[in-house]
């Protein structure tokens, strides 16, 4: 996987993160624990996904906010649209966006892009 997809991917995310127009936060976490989700990870993991499928249709995806699309595809992407979403939510500088590329259980491609 070249660079150039990954830097796409990168933008893609971060694209979508500063066209938010709520900063809404909600909790995922259904035992009770505060696990914060915001609008800006749930649209930054979908522009990053329209961009692996729209390039990669084959490919599987796990994503943090949105679970499995063609989960036991030979190769997958694994997505954290905005690790550190507390920091995020408090205007921290500390938070990033990950993604990961799995071949046959083999990890082969990573970024991590700090806005």
């Amino acid at each position: 996987m070249s660079r150039d997809f990954f830097d796409r991917l990168g933008d893609a995310a971060r694209i979508a993160i500063e066209l938010c127009e709520t900063d809404s936060v909600d909790n995922k976490d259904e035992n009770g624990l505060f696990d914060p989700v915001t609008e800006a990870d749930r649209a930054a993991e979908r522009a990053m996904r329209a961009l692996i499928e729209k390039n990669h249709p084959e490919d599987g995806i796990w994503g943090e906010e949105y679970g499995w699309t063609r989960a036991g595809a030979a190769r997958h992407w694994s997505l954290d649209p905005i690790d550190g979403t507390r920091a995020f939510i408090c205007g921290l500088p500390s938070w990033a966006v990950l993604a990961g590329l799995i071949e046959d259980g083999e990890h082969v491609g990573g970024m991590i892009d700090l806005p």
